[in-house]
């Protein structure tokens, strides 16, 4: 008697937030289409519930775990060997540097929300050797300038030679996202001068000039992080920049190759119809998408990137909120391709989807959106973990169990940063009224 009273419970819980989640979406197209401002993650404060517990070990513990990591792994150490302070050979894989930078914004947001003098103290040393570790002109790409020779990398011949596979637009996208949120929350420039110096580098070697380089990053990010520096400075260059890098993707008629499918850069992004490829990439690039619908009052953005997001939502999603099913290139596969033992399902694809999602809500204010992003992370995003510091997996299966081991690459970093933005993801800004996000737990 008492389980069948806690069921009846739990399903009038679950018809009232649906209501309300429906209602919500109906005040909010009456209220007509102005985009729909966020609000910074400081601004919002969460009190008891599923996740303030959560939120308060991401700050205390997970951003100190992240920072052993990178100094175990020798992420931290390639930067003061590019600088020369150090002598040594190249650690690690050739995007290690974005964890650095990944680290800076999480850890950023966290001393937004309650200063802590030890941490503001190691992130302005580890800033002063990254500034030491940028080429005079700008690039800043450990890899390259430690020119370890017993390490090959792709792209390792010239700059820019391999854009597809080589990160070094990558990297940097993470390195302008971490500079921004570290002045917005010290009021200190020095990372955002690094972040502006190589900014502006790329914004003269890539472009429509004649002499400029019509290529695009194999893995997208540089966008989401120039629409950043564009909000911090309001220098349209750095708008202009992302939309340049959006336009060229899938444009065979103007660069010599294509990365394909996997890349998302088949055709170009407003043919594309259904999410194909990379799911991390795929994310990546309609977050940056759906940001330049909402500035630029792109249309045909807006469209495309509905038939795709219905194409996510309804034919390659578990019910879990897992994407990007397929372990062989962490890609999408078919329509209903949802395998159970073998998913791949990665944490960080399901991160890029929310980054996605909260976008697309802010641009539409439907309703249906945040349902779909409160089960990516109710459900892939909540685990254990968070609390008690067990291994986290990479992939993650549907109903089966996984034994495996933590994975150092980009995993903890990645979800230090998406939890410390979590706050602004619950309420957001119309003119003259406020809009609910996700409903708070």
């Amino acid at each position: 008697m008492t389980r069948l009273l806690e069921t009846r419970r739990v399903l009038i819980l679950v018809a009232f937030w649906s209501v309300l989640a429906w209602a919500a979406g109906v005040v909010t197209r009456i209220l007509g289409q102005q985009p729909i401002r966020p609000l910074q993650p400081d601004q919002v404060d969460l009190e008891g519930g599923f996740w303030t517990p959560r939120l308060a070990t991401n700050c205390q513990v997970t951003v100190w775990h992240c920072i052993e990591q990178c100094a175990k792994t020798g992420r931290i150490a390639n930067f003061a060997v590019a600088a020369g302070l150090e002598k040594g050979s190249f650690q690690g894989i050739f995007f290690n540097d974005s964890d650095v930078y990944k680290l800076i914004e999480g850890a950023s947001w966290c001393l937004a929300r309650h200063r802590d003098e030890k941490l503001e103290a190691y992130l302005e040393r580890l800033i002063k050797l990254i500034a030491a570790a940028q080429e005079p002109d700008g690039y800043l790409y450990t890899a390259r300038t430690i020119a370890d020779p017993n390490y090959d990398f792709p792209g390792r011949e010239a700059r820019w030679s391999q854009l597809g596979a080589s990160h070094e637009l990558y990297n940097v996208g993470h390195l302008y996202e971490a500079a921004v949120a570290y002045w917005q929350a010290t009021g200190r420039k020095n990372l955002l001068q690094v972040a502006l110096k190589n900014a502006d580098l790329i914004c003269q070697v890539f472009g429509p000039g004649p002499e400029q380089r019509k290529d695009v990053p194999g893995h997208q990010e540089i966008e989401i992080g120039l629409v950043k520096l564009y909000q911090a400075t309001g220098n349209e260059k750095y708008l202009k920049q992302a939309e340049f890098f959006l336009q060229m993707r899938g444009r065979s008629d103007v660069r010599p190759r294509l990365y394909g499918d996997y890349c998302q850069d088949h055709v170009p992004i407003t043919e594309q119809r259904e999410a194909v490829g990379h799911a991390v990439r795929a994310g990546y690039l309609y977050a940056a998408m759906a940001d330049m619908a909402a500035i630029a009052s792109r249309r045909d953005y807006r469209q495309t990137l509905h038939s795709i997001w219905e194409d996510v939502v309804y034919n390659k999603m578990y019910l879990t909120g897992g994407v990007g099913a397929r372990a062989d290139g962490e890609s999408f596969g078919r329509p209903y391709e949802l395998p159970n033992e073998s998913a791949y399902s990665e944490t960080c694809a399901a991160i890029a989807q929310m980054l996605w999602q909260q976008r697309m809500f802010l641009l539409e204010g439907d309703s249906r959106i945040y349902r779909c992003a409160g089960t990516h992370l109710v459900q892939r995003l909540s685990c254990r973990s968070l609390m008690d510091r067990r291994p986290l997996l990479l992939s993650q299966s549907v109903g089966v169990p996984r034994r495996g081991a933590f994975q150092p690459r980009d995993v903890w970093t990645e979800r230090l940063v998406f939890l410390c933005l979590l706050p602004g993801e619950y309420r957001a800004n119309r003119p003259a009224n406020s809009v609910l996000g996700l409903c708070p737990a």
